[in-house]
């Protein structure tokens, strides 16, 4: 893989945990992850690698529904 981050992106959400995709269907992510699989997740890693570089406004509003969805307020 290109990236660490995307190889631990794709262990963790495929593999990681019993309801992990790979555990779900395992006739699809027995011998490797689909390449779509890690077209998703590559478009995650570069989602937020653009998300770090975004102006301030935007992180402050990614921040507040962020605390909306732990405290509800």
């Amino acid at each position: 893989m290109a990236s660490p981050a995307l190889a631990s992106l794709v262990i963790e959400f495929f593999y990681t945990g019993s309801s992990a995709l790979g555990n779900l269907f395992p006739e699809v992510f027995a011998h490797e992850a689909p390449t779509t699989a890690i077209c998703l997740a590559a478009t995650a890693v570069s989602t937020s690698f653009m998300l770090s570089e975004c102006s301030p406004d935007i992180l402050q509003l990614q921040a507040a529904i962020d605390e909306y969805s732990v405290t509800g307020i």
